[in-house]
C-alpha cells in the first residue's frame, strides 16, 4: 500500500515538474520575440529594413523626427549625414540614439537654424559591412503674401461673357490649396458674413491654379455689397492667407448675343504615375453654357468619371493604358469648340523580385540581379559597402540589372546595393555577398544551424531542403529548434572539421518553413508515456500482492477481515454459529494466518 502511494506522489512531481518546465520555456519563448536577446547569432553585413521617407516637409522651428532600422549581427552601428556632411551627435538641437533591440536609428532634428532644402541619409555599419538608406529631401514649408493683396480690385464685363479672377496673392510650399468666398463690405465684421463660392453647377468654376472662372458672366453672379475674396491654406504650416479682393460689375447686354464656345483653360499636357488619381480640365466660355464632353483619340472606352459640368475627368489609381489622347469637345447651339490633352503616364521603379545572397568561393565570381520594372526603363547604379562600385577596387561589369563582381580574391563579406533609377522615382535593393575559401565547404563533413528564423512560435518545423549552387548538391536537413527574429530570410552556419573554421551562409528564403521552439507535443507525449509506465507499474505490484496473501481451501470457503476491526465480531459470531471454540483459540487463528487479516470459518 504504502509502494503505491509513493508511486503516486512521483507521478505528481513529474507532472509539477513538466508543468515548471513548460512555464520557463514559456517566459524564455517572451524574452526572445519581444526582442530582449537572440539564442542563435550569425556574422552579417547590415541590410537596411525600412528607410526614412523620400520627402518631407519641415516649418521652421519644429523639430523633425526620422527613423531608419536595419537588421546586422552585431547590431550595426548607425550614422547621419546632411548633405554629404556627417550629423554630430553632440548637442540639443541635433541629436540621434540607437535602440539595438529594434535595429533601428532615431535622428532627432531641430529645424531653428535651418533655412532652404537639406538631404538627408541614413548609414548602418558593421565590421562585415555597411549599407546606405534612401535620401530623405528635407523642404522648408512656408506660405508668404505678395505685394498689394490685401487691397480691392476692381473687374468689369458684359452679361454672358467670361471673367477670370486670379488667386495669386500668396507663394507657398507645398502648394497651396486656394477656397473662394464672398464678403460683405457693409457688415460690421465682415470676415463672419463669408458665404462659399459654389461651384460646378453652372456657369461658375476653378481652374488648375486656383483663379475663379466665370464662363458666362449673369448679373445674378455679383451684388453691389459684397466682393470676392480667395483663401490660400498650407496644410504642412496650418496656416490661412486672406487675399485678392475684387469688385466685380457686370454690364448689362441689350442685344442678349449668343456666344460658341471658347476654350479658356485646359491641362493641354499632364504627366502622372501609376497608381496617382489624375485630373484633366477643360473649361469653355459661351452662351448658352456649352455642354462638354470627352472621347479618346483611339476610340478606347475612357475609364474616369466626370464632374463640373463636365470639365472635369478624374481617372482613379491611373495605368499605363490609361495613357494617351483625350479630346474634350465643347458645343452650344451657336457652335462647337475641341481641345486635345495629352496624358503621360509614368511608373517609378517597382522590385519585382528580392535580389538574393551570394555564397561563392575565392576566384570565382559573382553575379547579382536587380529584377526591377518602370516606365521610361530604370538606370542602374551599384554600391558596395555603401560606396559607389566604381571606388571599390572591384573588377566589375554592369550590363543593365545585372552587376557581375569578378576574381574575388579575399576572404570578406560586403553589402551590394542597387539603386534603380527614372524621372519618376527610384528604388533601392540589397542583398549580402560571402565570399569564403573553396577548401572550406566540404559536405561530407559539415553540419548545418539554423539561425534567426521570424517564425510564429507556436507552429511546427518539417525538415526542410536547401539547394546552395556553391556546393553543386542539394541539403535535406531539419532542426529541433528555431528562434524568431524580424528578418523574413533563413541562414545557415557550416563547420567544416577537418578545417576546424565556420562559415556563415547567406540568408535564404525557404519554402513554407514552420517553427516551434517550445516543442510541446513532445513534453505532452512524455507525460502521456512516463504515466501509463507508472500506472502499468503500480497495477503490478498490487495484483501480484494479492496473490501473495490469497489462499485456497475446499471446505467451507472463508471469508477475509480485518482482525483490529473485527476481533469482536468474530467472536460473537462463532458463538451465533455454534463454533465450540474458545476467544483465545480464535485468536490464536488469527495469529496463524496473519497479523493484518483473518479468515472467518
Amino acid at each position: 500500500m504504502m509502494m503505491l502511494l509513493l508511486l503516486l506522489l512521483l507521478l505528481l512531481l513529474l507532472l509539477l515538474l513538466l508543468l515548471v518546465v513548460t512555464i520557463v520555456n514559456t517566459i524564455i519563448a517572451f524574452f526572445i520575440t519581444s526582442g530582449f536577446f537572440q539564442l542563435l547569432t550569425m556574422a552579417e553585413p547590415p541590410i537596411i529594413t525600412e528607410g526614412p521617407p523620400k520627402q518631407m516637409y519641415y516649418a521652421k522651428g519644429n523639430r523633425v523626427v526620422l527613423q531608419c532600422k536595419a537588421l546586422a549581427s552585431p547590431p550595426p552601428e548607425f550614422e547621419w549625414f546632411c548633405d554629404g556632411e556627417k550629423l554630430q551627435n553632440s548637442n540639443d538641437q541635433t541629436f540621434f540614439h540607437a535602440d539595438t533591440s529594434n535595429y533601428s536609428s532615431v535622428l532627432h532634428l531641430s529645424t531653428k537654424s535651418l533655412s532652404g532644402d537639406y538631404s538627408l541619409q541614413c548609414f548602418a555599419s558593421n565590421i562585415y559591412g555597411a549599407a546606405i538608406s534612401n535620401i530623405t529631401i528635407l523642404s522648408q514649408a512656408f506660405l508668404e503674401e505678395t505685394t498689394n493683396t490685401r487691397a480691392i480690385q476692381n473687374q468689369t464685363s458684359t452679361e454672358g461673357r467670361p471673367l477670370f479672377l486670379p488667386c495669386n496673392h500668396v507663394i507657398s510650399n507645398p502648394p497651396a490649396s486656394r477656397t473662394w468666398f464672398t464678403v460683405d463690405l457693409l457688415s460690421r465684421k465682415p470676415s463672419s458674413s463669408a458665404e462659399l463660392v459654389r461651384m460646378g453647377g453652372g456657369s461658375v468654376t476653378m481652374d488648375g491654379r486656383g483663379g475663379l472662372v466665370f464662363t458666362s458672366l449673369s448679373l445674378e453672379d455679383v451684388e453691389s455689397s459684397r466682393v470676392y475674396k480667395c483663401d490660400a491654406y498650407n496644410y504642412v504650416l496650418r496656416k490661412t492667407i486672406a487675399g485678392c479682393y475684387y469688385r466685380v460689375t457686370v454690364l448689362k447686354d441689350p442685344y442678349n448675343n449668343m456666344h460658341a464656345p471658347d476654350l479658356i483653360f485646359s491641362s493641354s499636357k499632364v504627366q502622372s504615375t501609376v497608381g496617382n488619381n489624375v485630373t484633366l480640365i477643360c473649361i469653355f466660355s459661351g452662351r448658352p453654357v456649352p455642354k462638354v464632353s470627352w472621347q479618346r483619340l483611339d476610340m478606347i472606352r475612357i475609364s474616369g468619371s466626370i464632374s463640373d459640368s463636365g470639365r472635369r475627368l478624374t481617372i482613379q489609381k491611373v495605368t499605363n493604358e490609361d495613357g494617351g489622347m483625350y479630346r474634350c469637345v465643347a458645343s452650344n447651339e451657336v457652335g462647337q469648340t475641341t481641345t486635345v490633352i495629352n496624358l503621360s503616364v509614368g511608373e517609378p521603379p517597382k522590385l519585382l523580385s528580392p535580389m538574393k545572397d551570394q555564397f561563392v568561393t575565392v576566384g570565382s565570381s559573382a553575379f547579382l540581379t536587380c529584377n526591377c520594372s518602370g516606365s521610361p526603363d530604370p538606370v542602374f547604379d551599384w554600391f558596395f559597402n555603401s560606396q559607389p562600385i566604381i571606388d571599390a577596387n572591384l573588377s566589375w561589369t554592369n550590363s543593365g540589372e545585372t552587376l557581375e563582381i569578378r576574381g574575388l580574391a579575399v576572404v570578406t563579406s560586403a553589402t551590394i546595393t542597387c539603386n534603380a533609377s527614372n524621372s519618376h522615382g527610384y528604388v533601392l535593393e540589397s542583398a549580402r555577398l560571402y565570399v569564403h575559401e573553396a577548401s572550406l565547404v566540404d559536405p561530407t563533413q559539415m553540419t548545418l544551424e539554423m539561425t534567426s528564423p521570424p517564425i510564429d512560435q507556436s507552429e511546427k518545423i518539417d525538415p526542410l531542403e536547401f539547394n546552395s549552387s556553391s556546393l553543386q548538391m542539394p541539403f535535406n536537413f531539419s532542426v529541433a529548434k528555431l528562434y524568431p527574429s524580424e528578418v523574413k530570410y533563413y541562414g545557415y552556419r557550416a563547420h567544416n572539421y577537418d578545417f576546424s573554421k565556420t562559415e556563415q551562409s547567406t540568408n535564404n528564403n525557404l519554402r513554407d518553413p514552420t517553427v516551434s521552439y517550445l516543442n510541446i507535443f513532445n513534453i505532452i507525449w512524455l507525460f502521456v508515456l512516463v504515466s501509463v509506465v507508472l500506472i502499468l507499474i503500480a497495477f503490478l505490484y498490487v495484483r501480484s500482492r494479492d496473490k501473495r496473501m490469497s489462499y485456497q481451501v475446499n471446505e467451507p470457503v472463508g471469508e477475509w477481515r480485518y482482525a483490529k476491526e473485527e476481533k469482536e465480531r468474530y467472536s460473537n459470531a462463532s458463538e451465533q454459529q455454534g463454533d465450540d471454540r474458545t476467544t483465545d483459540q480464535v485468536k490464536q487463528s488469527t495469529l496463524n494466518h496473519s497479523a493484518d487479516y483473518i479468515c472467518y470459518l
